[in-house]
C-alpha cells in the first residue's frame, strides 16, 4: 500500500491506498492505524479502491490530534470532509472496532456516501465503553504519566483479545506501539480514551 496525506480544512489527513475500482474506505479502531488492514486490503485489492483512513490524533496522525476534537463524532466528520476533498461521492465504508463507531455515524449523517457498510467488532451506544476503557479513563491521570516500558504492559491485553495467532498478535502489538513511541506515548492513549463520546 502507498501512504498519502492529505491538508483538509487545516487537518493533515492520512490514509493508505491500494487497488481501483468501487471506492471502499476502512477505519481502524483504538489503539491501531491503518495497518490494522495490513493484511486484508491486498485481498481486496484486485476489486476496489482500498483506502485505509487514519483518524486524527491516532497512528502516525498522533500529533495532529493534540489540540483538536478526536471525539467518534468529530472523526466521523473528519471522514465525510476528507471523502469531499478526495471527490468521493459514494463509497463502502467498513469499520472495525471505534472505526465502526465512527462509519455508522458517517453514514447516519449522509447516507447518500454509504454505498455499503461493513462492520466488524464495532462500537455502539449500548456497548461502549468497554470495561478496559472505562479503566483506563478511570486512571487516566496515573496512567498518563506511564514510563514507555510499562505502555507496553498496558497496551499488551488489548492486542491479545484480538489474535489466535501469538506471532501476528506481536507484529501488530509492535506496529502500532510504535506510533505511541514516537508520539507522546501514554499521554496519546489517554487523549484517545477520553474523547471517547459516542454522542
Amino acid at each position: 500500500m502507498r501512504s498519502e496525506t492529505l491538508r483538509v480544512d487545516g487537518v493533515p489527513m492520512r490514509w493508505e491506498e491500494q487497488g481501483e475500482g468501487m471506492p471502499l474506505v476502512l477505519v481502524h479502531g483504538i489503539p491501531t492505524s491503518p495497518a490494522l488492514w495490513r493484511y486484508v486490503v491486498p485481498r481486496l485489492a484486485g476489486a476496489a479502491r482500498c483506502m485505509a483512513w487514519e483518524m486524527v490524533g491516532y497512528g502516525a496522525s498522533i500529533p495532529a490530534g493534540r489540540d483538536r476534537d478526536i471525539s467518534v463524532g468529530r472523526q466521523a466528520e473528519y471522514l465525510l470532509a476528507w471523502l469531499d476533498a478526495m471527490g468521493i461521492g459514494r463509497a463502502i465504508l467498513a469499520g472495525h472496532d471505534l472505526g465502526g463507531g465512527v462509519v455508522q455515524i458517517a453514514a447516519t449523517r449522509r447516507p447518500s456516501v454509504c454505498a455499503g457498510l461493513f462492520l466488524t467488532n464495532a462500537i455502539s451506544y449500548d456497548s461502549w465503553p468497554i470495561p478496559s476503557v472505562k479503566a483506563m479513563r478511570a486512571m487516566g491521570g496515573l496512567v498518563r504519566h506511564t514510563p514507555d516500558a510499562l505502555l507496553r504492559l498496558a497496551l499488551g491485553p488489548l492486542f491479545a483479545r484480538g489474535h489466535d495467532n501469538p506471532t501476528r498478535r506481536q507484529e501488530s502489538f509492535e506496529i502500532h506501539l510504535a506510533h505511541y513511541a514516537r508520539h507522546d506515548g501514554a499521554d496519546a492513549l489517554i487523549r484517545q480514551v477520553r474523547a471517547l463520546d459516542v454522542r
